[in-house]
């Protein structure tokens, strides 16, 4: 991972390309739509989606951090949404507000052996 001066999160994040699914949750759907995670931390994660959120919209997800076991699940509010240049595309920054402890302790083993790789 490299260091940002201006960084201002409180968790490192790491790089990662993994598929997710996500609902809304105050729309009272049960259909999960697909996206894709763009990096994650123990606080939250970034998606790239097709349609816009609006602010604090809360959403149920799954990430499925490692092949072969269950997603982890919980629950996120869109921290914030940016549109991406020359696509219909929008990255959309997730902030986890309901992770049980071992959910935050598998993304915390992810992201350290993932930074581990990243410097061997």
């Amino acid at each position: 991972m490299q260091a940002n001066p201006v960084e201002k999160r409180r968790h490192p994040r790491l790089d990662s390309r993994i598929p997710m699914r996500y609902r809304k949750i105050e729309a009272g759907s049960q259909e999960f739509k697909g996206s894709l995670m763009r990096d994650i931390s123990e606080g939250g994660t970034r998606m790239t989606i097709h349609e816009f959120l609006p602010m604090n919209s809360r959403l149920a997800m799954e990430i499925p951090l490692l092949s072969g076991r269950r997603p982890l699940g919980g629950v996120c509010r869109v921290a914030w949404v940016k549109k991406t240049a020359f696509s219909e595309q929008y990255d959309t920054g997730l902030e986890f507000i309901n992770l049980n402890q071992g959910n935050i302790l598998e993304i915390a083993k992810y992201i350290l052996k993932g930074s581990a790789e990243e410097i061997a």
